[in-house]
């Protein structure tokens, strides 16, 4: 497939890194960067959702990229103390708004770049469904993008986001959402969603770059793993960087077999998450996948009173984690 439409967001954040090296570090003071700033005020530690936002954003097109780039090699100006009653000078709220309103910025770049807003096709797909869900044909939670290097390396041509639905897992054939999805988009606005680990390996194999050497072999076991753990996660986990762990080792009649490890990552406060996933995969000699074993270890901690943990385990305080997926 060809990815280069997948470059542009790469290549946008490259120009604002080289503007903000050639000009000073206040954004001109014109109509496109006032539009950015008071567009970027709208999301709040409250209305913590950046997709309103960015979908704003991104209705002005490419005109608006240059004072987007600036924006984004800024990140220092996009939220202040003085926003947030009683914040001080290094209040970790600000940071989090910082973060807020720089995911808005990237998902507007995302749109102008590709030319089509991802989400609204994953919502799209949602709504051609023909199987029956309560509360209608929309998606019940919301979608946050994985961005992950290393499946960029290993998958290129696809974005890849996450959905967990809030409550117990319900199994496919009921009907119903599953807890942890994995929403695929293509650079023709084409949605696939992965949920099991079957689908997983379908179209991890299908997708993938031939694996040629011991390196793509591991950087394409920790891909896996990366996924993998994201449809084990109940959104209250956050897990190492399996490409630290990874190892492979070239097989007697030709081909590879890799494995990568990714251990859930204690939490500062509350939490209590413990234990790892590992996923051993195999290689032929044309680099193509041909089977993968996985050990699920995953022990976790308190969970809010109503939260189903994925297995049993006394429930407790806790916050949802809304980075779960970005491996450390």
């Amino acid at each position: 497939m060809n990815a280069a439409s997948f470059t542009g967001v790469a290549l946008l954040l490259a120009a604002a890194t080289t503007a903000h090296a050639q000009q000073a570090a206040t954004a001109p003071a014109n109509d496109h960067a006032r539009f950015i700033r008071d567009t970027l005020r709208e999301v709040t530690l409250e209305k913590d959702d950046p997709y309103p936002a960015a979908s704003k954003l991104a209705s002005r097109g490419s005109a608006i990229s240059s004072a987007l780039a600036q924006a984004l090699a800024s990140p220092d100006q996009l939220a202040a103390a003085g926003e947030i009653p009683g914040a001080g000078p290094n209040d970790p709220r600000v940071e989090l708004l910082t973060q807020l309103r720089m995911r808005a910025l990237k998902m507007a770049a995302t749109q102008i770049t590709l030319g089509f807003d991802p989400i609204a096709a994953i919502a799209r797909w949602a709504a051609a469904r023909d199987d029956d869900r309560p509360g209608g044909r929309t998606l019940p939670a919301r979608v946050v993008r994985l961005e992950i290097p290393v499946l960029q390396q290993v998958l290129p041509g696809y974005l890849f986001y996450q959905m967990i639905v809030p409550g117990p897992r319900v199994e496919y054939g009921q009907g119903v959402w599953p807890s942890q999805n994995i929403f695929v988009v293509d650079e023709k606005a084409r949605v696939w969603r992965i949920a099991r680990p079957l689908t997983l390996q379908r179209f991890f194999g299908r997708a993938m770059m031939p694996v040629r050497d011991m390196a793509s072999a591991r950087l394409t076991a920790a891909a896996w793993a990366v996924l993998a753990s994201v449809l084990a996660n109940d959104g209250y986990y956050r897990f190492s960087n399996p490409v630290d762990d990874a190892a492979a080792i070239v097989m007697p009649g030709g081909g590879y077999q890799a494995s990568a490890r990714t251990a859930a990552v204690a939490q500062s406060e509350g939490g209590g998450d413990s234990g790892f996933l590992e996923a051993t995969l195999t290689f032929d000699g044309a680099g193509h996948l041909t089977g993968v074993t996985q050990k699920n270890r995953l022990v976790p901690g308190e969970r809010p009173e109503g939260v189903a943990s994925p297995t049993t385990r006394p429930a407790g305080k806790g916050q949802p984690n809304s980075k779960s997926a970005d491996h450390r």
